[in-house]
């Protein structure tokens, strides 16, 4: 297989990991040298032109023939070349490992789109070949040097069968004028008898010697002889004009069609350089059959280069699918694995809370006995009190002052209660806090709900 001139194959890309970022796998792009073309515009217009046009004009020079030949050789070079770099472009882009990205999913697509298109390429190419097939090609020019060969025959047969009329016209003409000679000759006799005659018929008085003597019966009959000589000499002389202008007429046309002949003879020769020009085109179109049979393999190589070509992308295409496939399973799995765990992690901190909030409730049943007792404390105080006010004036000191004793304790105890009462609530807002951020059922939440508000109704209690 041709390769490319200064182009190699290329590399799988080093991805360099940045100092900044850890887990960044983007490719560094490297510049690759290229084979020089001036553009791609050649290529892309000639996409839409037809297959006709790329036949070669059979009415021009060997030279400018060969030059058109040369220029579209170039044009095939460049479009091969062009189609060599995108190859390699493709290659380089699928082996890049970030295809799983958005970037990755636009590379993807119009690489895709590029296979698509060397695809209709590809067929248009067989089409063009299958038209300019060497035994279609051979075919059509042997058919049209033959009905040129046909045309020519008929041509030549025309003209031949118009030389023969001619010749039997001008052997004809030939005749009619030794005829009308013979005539001229006949006549001319005819007047000269005529012309005799009337000399012997005229008077004796006109003449030196003596008039004969004659009748008047061969006189009478003289006269009417010479009468019916002269309208007989006057019906020649017509019709020798007659037969002058019918022999001028002949002559005229014989002329023409002479030069009817000539022009005959020359047509017979144009048309016979006709059918050696015709055979010379034969022997071009044969030349140019080769010509195009070559061009035709090498379209032909060229096709089967680029399904080769095709075949190749299409199993790296599936390979790059495979790879993404498994990389997006692996990725689906990880991502399982991680929402598992999570979910097990939030049981267990819902379990936690369960019973931190078992706990916060027999908190609070025991902060609610508390105040029972402080309020059954609170009672027998006011019953000392009125005892201790019914009592002497030492006892009522001396119960007094125990009863202050006991406030102060009572006061003391009240005070550590309210610390817990705190401490208490604190917890009980963490612990809505932790609800809050967990996807518990509605069931869950209302009791929740219902435990703080109740933590707070005795709080408020006890506060009271």
């Amino acid at each position: 297989m041709e390769r490319t001139p200064g182009r190699t194959a290329a590399p799988v890309p080093h991805t360099p990991r940045r100092t900044s970022d850890a887990h960044s796998r983007l490719p560094i792009r490297t510049p690759q040298p290229r084979t020089p073309r001036a553009t791609l515009a050649p290529l892309e217009e000639r996409e839409n032109i037809p297959h006709h046009t790329h036949v070669l004009p059979r009415n021009k020079p060997a030279d400018e023939v060969a030059r058109l030949a040369e220029k579209l050789l170039d044009d095939l070079r460049k479009e091969k070349h062009a189609l060599q770099n995108e190859r390699e472009d493709l290659r380089t882009e699928i082996r890049t490992s970030h295809a799983h990205t958005e970037l990755g999913r636009q590379r993807e697509l119009k690489l895709r789109t590029q296979l698509d298109k060397q695809e209709s390429m590809i067929t248009r190419y067989k089409q063009r070949a299958a038209h300019m097939s060497k035994s279609h090609i051979d075919s059509r020019d042997w058919e049209e040097s033959q009905q040129r060969r046909i045309e020519a025959e008929a041509e030549a047969e025309a003209s031949a069968a118009r030389c023969a009329e001619l010749e039997a016209q001008l052997e004809e003409m030939h005749e009619q004028q030794e005829v009308e000679e013979l005539l001229q000759t006949n006549m001319r006799c005819i007047a000269r008898a005529a012309g005799s005659l009337a000399q012997r018929s005229l008077p004796s008085e006109q003449h030196w010697y003596p008039r004969p003597i004659v009748s008047i019966t061969e006189d009478v009959e003289a006269r009417e002889q010479l009468e019916a000589t002269q309208m007989q000499r006057d019906a020649l002389l017509v019709e020798l004009d007659e037969v002058l202008a019918h022999v001028r007429h002949l002559h005229t046309r014989c002329d023409a069609l002479e030069e009817e002949l000539d022009h005959s003879h020359t047509r017979a020769e144009l048309d016979e350089d006709q059918l050696v020009s015709a055979r010379l085109h034969a022997q071009c179109a044969a030349s140019e059959a080769a010509w195009y049979a070559s061009k035709l393999q090498m379209a032909e190589d060229r096709t089967a280069w680029l399904e080769a070509q095709l075949e190749h992308t299409q199993a790296v295409h599936n390979r790059v699918l495979a790879a993404l496939q498994s990389r997006e399973r692996s990725l689906k799995e990880e991502a399982q694995a991680n929402v598992d765990a999570a979910l097990e992690a939030s049981r267990h901190n819902e379990a936690r809370l369960h019973d931190r909030v078992l706990q916060l409730e027999a908190e609070l049943d025991r902060v609610a006995w508390y105040e029972e007792a402080y309020a059954q404390r609170s009672r027998q105080a006011d019953l000392l009190t009125e005892i201790a006010t019914l009592a002497d004036a030492d006892a009522r000191a001396q119960k007094i002052d125990s009863l202050t004793t006991h406030i102060a304790a009572m006061h003391d105890e009240l005070q550590s209660l309210q610390s817990r009462h705190d401490e208490l609530q604190e917890y009980n807002a963490h612990w809505e806090r932790s609800l809050e951020g967990l996807d518990a059922k509605p069931v869950k939440r209302r009791r929740a709900a219902s435990d703080a508000g109740r933590s707070a109704s005795h709080a408020r209690t006890f506060l009271s």
